[in-house]
């Protein structure tokens, strides 16, 4: 309050950027609401297309294989570091404060859908190939690969959104 708009300006940045540390409250009730929301999810949709899958909880029982869906699975952990290095990257964009807070949004949807279609391709695997080979080579594998997705998945999104509010 006692500050100039430039000094402002000057401080913003590493004031938003420190508020990505802090620990978010509820994050652990809000994980545990996901959990059952992507078991529900992976249950309603392998039972729409006709596998056989029950579902416990956050657990699901495939014939050949059992998965728990873990916090992991959720897409916590991406959103929050996705979260983070837009806020970081959010400096160089020179753009308005609105379009920059929408790029911000769009980071949580586009990790859950990723670690959504993860747990997807997981449950597929498990199904066709056993809880073994999921596990040990695809869980590994796919963290990594499902996580540049959701990083080209936000810079084309950005890219979007920047390249609209330029035509308008």
């Amino acid at each position: 309050l006692f500050f100039h708009e430039t000094q402002w300006r000057t401080l913003s940045f590493p004031i938003l950027y420190f508020l990505c540390a802090v620990p978010l409250p509820y994050l652990g009730q809000m994980s545990g609401l996901l959990q059952f929301l992507v078991a529900n999810l992976s249950n309603t949709l392998f039972n729409a297309l006709g596998y056989a899958i029950t579902q416990e909880g956050v657990n699901l029982y495939l014939p050949k294989a059992s998965f728990q869906i873990a916090a992991d699975c959720t897409g916590i952990k991406s959103w929050l570091v996705l979260m983070s290095l837009c806020v970081f990257f959010s400096i160089f964009i020179k753009t308005s404060l609105l379009k920059k807070l929408l790029i911000l949004l769009c980071v949580i949807p586009i990790a859950f859908i990723s670690n959504f279609i993860r747990v997807q391709v997981l449950l597929l695997l498990g199904y066709y190939k056993g809880q073994e080979i999921a596990m040990h080579y695809w869980h590994t594998f796919a963290g990594a690969s499902f996580y540049i997705l959701a990083c080209i998945l936000v810079v084309l999104t950005g890219i979007g959104i920047l390249r609209y509010g330029r035509e308008k």
